[in-house]
């Protein structure tokens, strides 16, 4: 019957072991989570460390970045032949290691989920009445073992509460996880219900993700229960600031460390395409904006309200196209050699093409422009 049925999908060992990595996802990105958020929250609110308002909002934002937006950005940067493999060809390097899979998938959700337990951590140190601290530093107990005879379990709600929004987040994340082909149950959810009829099977494994994130829930409220007692402490007066001493900059190498992947490889990655696109002089939109004769806004926005698609927009325009180029004969041989173009011809000063597909035209010409190291000026529709 459909109970067998159910039962026999579930153990199967596909689907076992997608469950296995979810799994281990999940508790991977809690523990990096942790071990990124508590130092953050601490140095910055405990210690005398340079700029700790930067740094607080520096390792905050991170939080804004969406996973997916990260994780494109690690595959340009880190991937096989990516930025990376790029600067250190010169010293052999021809290929680098894949990032994808789960060190990928979880690197990519640590940086972007541990803002939760910082936050988080950080609101119960600025409540936490520093005498309990200080009392076992009277008794005899090293500040290192009293943070974690002392602090540590009264940090142990605000902790846990963190770790579970980042651990929901890694359950419940599909963007990363797929730019970086790793099979957790979001993605394995989602090939199943597109590559059968039958979506009975895409419902069960949703139903298992859905008591999955049930059971972390219900096991971090009794956690937090247990820690109950711990948390009713109420900050009284102002905490000892620590002087960090020779940890000062291992502590600023750390946070510089986490801010470059968090945050400068994302954001500088995606602002190095902007600039590289904007080198050269036109993207693919413009070369269909510029046959249908409109602006690229007015494309855009025609395509939203009618819901059509490119190629029904251009299927009864002019396919010769003039380009304006800093090297025509160049260019044209790469147009010719790519099957984008049926003729090439010149006048007037530039290149004017017969393209027999524009929208792919649209697509691959900044590419090939890139590649020839020519840059496109400016792209006219040609009437017949």
């Amino acid at each position: 019957g459909a109970e067998s049925s159910a039962l026999e999908f579930l153990a199967r060992p596909r689907t076992l072991t997608a469950i296995a990595a979810t799994l281990a996802l999940g508790g991977l990105v809690g523990a990096g989570t942790i071990a990124l958020g508590v130092p953050i929250a601490w140095l910055t609110t405990r210690t005398d460390l340079p700029g700790r308002r930067a740094w607080t909002v520096l390792t905050v934002v991170p939080l804004a970045i969406p996973s997916y937006v990260v994780g494109f950005a690690f595959l340009a940067f880190f991937g096989a032949r990516g930025t990376l493999q790029g600067i250190l060809a010169p010293l052999g390097v021809d290929r680098l290691p894949s990032i994808g899979g789960l060190f990928g998938a979880v690197l990519v959700l640590t940086l972007v989920s541990f803002p939760y337990v910082t936050l988080a951590t950080r609101a119960a140190l600025l409540r936490l009445d520093p005498a309990v601290e200080e009392s076992a530093r009277l008794l005899g107990d090293r500040r290192m073992t009293g943070f974690r005879r002392v602090t540590l379990p009264v940090l142990g709600p605000a902790i846990s509460a963190g770790a579970l929004l980042a651990v929901l987040y890694a359950l419940s994340d599909f963007g990363a996880v797929s730019l970086l082909q790793f099979d957790s149950l979001s993605r394995v959810i989602y090939l199943q219900y597109g590559a059968t009829f039958d979506r009975s099977l895409a419902a069960i494994l949703a139903l298992v993700l859905v008591a999955m994130t049930f059971a972390i829930t219900w096991g971090e409220g009794r956690l937090r229960t247990r820690a109950g007692a711990y948390a009713s402490l109420s900050k009284r007066r102002p905490p000892t600031v620590v002087h960090l001493g020779r940890w000062r900059w291992p502590s600023i190498a750390f946070l510089t460390i986490v801010s470059i992947l968090a945050l400068a490889i994302p954001v500088g990655t995606i602002a190095w395409w902007l600039i590289r696109g904007m080198a050269q002089g036109v993207v693919g939109v413009d070369v269909v904006a510029s046959v249908l004769g409109l602006s690229r806004r007015t494309l855009n926005r025609r395509l939203a309200e009618r819901g059509t698609s490119i190629r029904d927009l251009i299927a009864d325009r002019p396919r010769s196209i003039r380009l304006r180029t800093d090297d025509r004969r160049g260019l044209g041989r790469e147009l010719v050699g790519a099957g984008l173009v049926e003729s090439v011809r010149f006048e007037d000063g530039a290149m004017v093409v017969e393209a027999g597909d524009v929208e792919r035209l649209g697509r691959e010409l900044p590419r090939l422009a890139r590649d020839a190291g020519v840059r496109l000026r400016r792209v006219e529709p040609v009437d017949d």
